[in-house]
């Protein structure tokens, strides 16, 4: 099941800056002790997302400002 989430610039900036500083957070954990490594928590996936989402929107960005 996919889900659509509708966000502001300002929202979507705020929620990876979040989710940034939870993985940065789960970093300092001691994972290894755990066995599980930390691309095995479903909220990296969703960092990468995010941060490919912000990739396309600074190319698009930058095609805007060229062509003005």
């Amino acid at each position: 099941m996919t889900k659509l989430l509708e966000l502001t610039e300002d929202e979507f900036e705020v929620l990876h800056e979040l989710v940034a500083n939870t993985l940065d957070e789960m970093d300092t954990w001691d994972l290894a002790d755990a066995g599980v490594p930390l691309s095995d928590y479903e909220i990296v996936h969703v960092f990468n997302k995010l941060n490919r989402l912000q990739e396309k929107q600074n190319a698009i960005n930058k095609l805007n400002r060229l062509n003005t």
